[in-house]
């Protein structure tokens, strides 16, 4: 078994790069497990442990799929926090413009669970993770920062492809391993 989920990469640019520092400076004082720019994703779907056997039939569906997408553009934009301010666990920035992603990302829910994977019934929210916590510190102010991003465009991502990913753990840092590409028409 391995651990795999399917994906948009990320290729950060310079202002994307800016602004995830800006994030990472005003929660120094905490710790935070930062995401490495080189791993940005938006993720569509979670498949957790994958037996061997079900990548070949995973790749004909996500095959399948591809060919029905035509590319898209998203925006990065706005700072957020799951689950709660007051008890952030992810910080990130927002996705706007993901209409088209999120039938994308549907019809993935859809095909793939005639494998046995289960649909999510909740809203999807898209979003770039910067890093994950387990701190509830009274020193940063969350709301002020959510504000400062509100309705800023940090870059404005081309989609044109999706990948199906292996996550793996080398060293304790978590590696992100194409198993297929997927281009959109």
């Amino acid at each position: 078994m391995i651990k795999t989920f399917i994906g948009i990469k990320i290729e950060p640019s310079e202002e994307l790069i800016l602004e995830f520092n800006n994030i990472k400076n005003y929660f120094s004082r905490n710790k935070i497990s930062w995401v490495n720019p080189n791993n940005f994703h938006i993720t569509l779907k979670y498949l957790g442990n994958t037996e061997t056997e079900k990548i070949q039939q995973i790749h004909k569906i996500l095959s399948e799929i591809s060919i029905q997408f035509k590319k898209t553009q998203v925006i990065i934009s706005e700072f957020g926090v799951f689950p709660k301010i007051n008890n952030p666990k992810i910080l990130w920035f927002g996705i706007k413009n993901f209409n088209k992603i999120s039938i994308l990302k549907s019809e993935i829910d859809k095909q793939i669970q005639r494998l046995g994977y289960l649909t999510e019934n909740k809203y999807f929210n898209p979003h770039l993770t910067l890093g994950r916590t387990k701190f509830s510190n009274k020193d940063v102010d969350i709301l002020q920062l959510m504000n400062e991003y509100k309705n800023k465009k940090i870059q404005t991502i081309d989609v044109n492809a999706f990948i199906f990913y292996e996550s793996l753990l080398e060293n304790n840092t978590r590696i992100y391993k194409t198993l297929f590409k997927y281009k959109l028409k």
